[in-house]
């Protein structure tokens, strides 16, 4: 789940708030936020409030003298924040029953794509002859993600010709090939009968649509389920902390050279 610091919508009147500075104001949003992206359940160590939030002590002091903060050894933390906000226990709890659902849903699209790949062409009898398998080649949307998720083989093709009922995709012509160009065609059977069935093409035009539509929509749906049950670095959701997944691997390690080039800029700064 996707972890956020609460902010009541009364805030910004609240008693608590009445008078206080704009710097005390924005310092409590952003270390709120900081805590929440790191779970620190609520505590801003000194050193995070002057050189990441880039505030002052006197600052949190005022937020501690509004009962908003409250003193702790090496910093201060904020007034209540398990009432309001999720603590590191509840987040990594929700976190690790993901992965295990994640795991299992990978193990599962293994298991299903090694069965769907180990299928004979054909057949035996029980008198001992080959028959050819009656199994349809085409495979659904959901087969073939779980296939490719599992990198155990390929999905096999699908068919190289339309089913026999599939719907016509352009519009039936609405006259008999006879009077195709006729500017003032005569009473024809024929043309009355290709204007009915042009005129049922387009009244059922809607349903058609409609069901591609939908169709489109479970296969971005299948893929996207498919896409986090193999990623490791999301939630159940989709999201990696707060913001959506991209399910990039490369992202942590771009993540991880940014953090470490950051900290030795502020080590640089504090030595100076």
């Amino acid at each position: 789940m996707p972890v956020r610091f609460q902010v009541d919508p009364d805030f910004y009147d609240h008693p608590k708030t009445t008078g206080m500075s704009d710097a005390a104001f924005a310092l409590w949003v952003r270390a709120g936020s900081y805590s929440a992206a790191k779970l620190t359940d609520g505590f801003v160590s000194e050193d995070v409030l002057v050189y990441t939030l880039r505030s002052d002590v006197e600052v949190a002091e005022e937020l501690v003298r509004r009962g908003l903060w409250r003193r702790r050894k090496g910093g201060f933390t904020f007034h209540q924040w398990g009432d309001r906000n999720l603590t590191r226990e509840r987040v990594e709890t929700d976190r690790n029953a993901d992965r295990k659902r994640k795991q299992q849903a990978r193990k599962s699209a293994k298991t299903q794509a090694t069965t769907q790949n180990v299928r004979p062409d054909t057949a035996r009898t029980p008198t001992g002859h080959r028959t050819e398998s009656t199994r349809n080649p085409a495979v659904s949307v959901s087969e073939s993600v779980s296939v490719s998720v599992s990198g155990s083989g390929h999905a096999p093709p699908a068919p190289s010709t339309p089913a026999p009922d599939a719907p016509q995709q352009t519009r039936p012509a609405d006259r008999c090939p006879t009077h195709t160009d006729d500017p003032d065609p005569p009473a024809c059977g024929q043309c009355a009968d290709a204007r009915r069935v042009a005129e049922a093409w387009d009244a059922e035009r809607p349903r058609r649509d409609a069901a591609a539509r939908s169709a489109e929509a479970r296969r971005r749906a299948e893929l996207r389920a498919a896409e986090i049950a193999a990623c490791r670095m999301c939630d159940g959701d989709g999201y990696a902390g707060a913001r959506v997944c991209d399910h990039d691997p490369q992202r942590v390690d771009v993540a991880a050279r940014g953090s470490a080039a950051v900290r030795a800029a502020l080590a640089e700064r504090r030595s100076a």
